[in-house]
């Protein structure tokens, strides 16, 4: 049994070729990128992102967002290696420990 739901976007760029765009639902979490990962392929799991959050620098884009409503929404990418991000979690535990991590290295 699988913890998490895959969702699965067609997209349609310029030149007219459909790539495919794959999202994790996990629980109250919606995970539509994380890791370095070709077009298709599935994200990683958020726990990867606290991984890496703990050994390497964000660059300057890296955001967090946290609505009234509850839910958080952490984005951006790192300066020495590629993994781009971008989760949306109303998980309060699993908020806290990305904001923690992001907070770390200095976002307000």
């Amino acid at each position: 049994m699988s913890i998490y739901r895959r969702l699965d976007d067609e997209l349609i760029d310029q030149d007219g070729k459909t790539h495919l765009r794959i999202k994790l639902e996990v629980g109250d979490t919606l995970v539509e990128s994380n890791g370095s990962k070709w077009n298709g392929q599935l994200p990683d799991m958020p726990d990867k992102l606290l991984k890496v959050l703990a050994a390497h620098k964000l660059n300057d884009w890296a955001h967090y967002e946290v609505h009234a409503s509850g839910r958080v929404r952490v984005f951006g990418n790192f300066e020495d290696v590629s993994h781009v991000f971008n989760i949306e979690t109303r998980d309060p535990i699993l908020a806290d420990l990305l904001l923690a991590g992001l907070r770390a290295q200095g976002l307000k």
